[in-house]
């Protein structure tokens, strides 16, 4: 004889291990250049988007003599030069792999002022005198450009280009400069930052 029996089914639990796919790094600016001092926070991007990953992201830069970075992903630039940023998952959830992506980062060190320098009285006899302009810091990587100006030229006049001064009468002139700051990040675009200074000359 055969009896009858119940058997009911048992539910098997089972784990899943997900990896990660890919890691990119996307920064909170489009143009990747940092001026000293500065901040710029750096984004690690991670799919697929599992919590864990975000998580156990760490940031490294390469040379901390140039850019600091924390685990927020704040980089601040500290000197001029180039600096790599990568964005790293902990390999535990890549199959014991490295799951990194990084970018290149160009710090670079903006000029802050500049001053005219050159004689305040020029006698007519003495002939043509040269002025300059100063930039500080002197360190600074922007590229420089001056535009010089006469705003009396029956008194004197200047080359906009040299800043070279020609006395021509007995009087005051208030001698301008125009400087242009610029550089050009990767985007291929120049960024210009204006600084105006006078000088009376006698």
């Amino acid at each position: 004889m055969i009896e009858d029996k119940e058997y009911t089914s048992a539910s098997i639990p089972k784990s899943a291990t997900v990896y990660v796919s890919k890691i990119s790094v996307t920064l909170s600016t489009s143009n990747i250049v940092v001026n000293v001092g500065s901040p710029i926070m750096c984004t690690a991007q991670v799919t697929p988007q599992v919590p864990a990953f975000k998580d156990n992201i760490t940031y490294s830069v390469n040379d901390e003599s140039i850019a600091t970075i924390d685990q927020n992903g704040k980089l601040i630039g500290k000197k001029a030069g180039k600096v790599i940023v990568t964005a790293t998952v902990d390999p535990k959830y890549n199959n014991g792999k490295v799951a990194s992506d990084s970018k290149e980062i160009t710090v670079v060190k903006h000029a802050q002022s500049a001053e005219i320098s050159g004689p305040s009285t020029i006698n007519t006899g003495d002939g043509d005198q040269k002025y300059d302009i100063n930039i500080t810091p002197l360190d600074h990587t922007d590229e420089i450009n001056v535009a010089w100006e006469s705003l009396n030229p029956n008194v004197a006049t200047i080359n906009p280009q040299t800043g070279v001064v020609t006395p021509i009468a007995q009087g005051k002139v208030l001698i301008k400069a125009t400087v242009i700051a610029s550089y050009t990040g990767k985007d291929g675009k120049e960024h210009l930052s204006l600084i105006n200074k006078k000088n009376d000359e006698n």
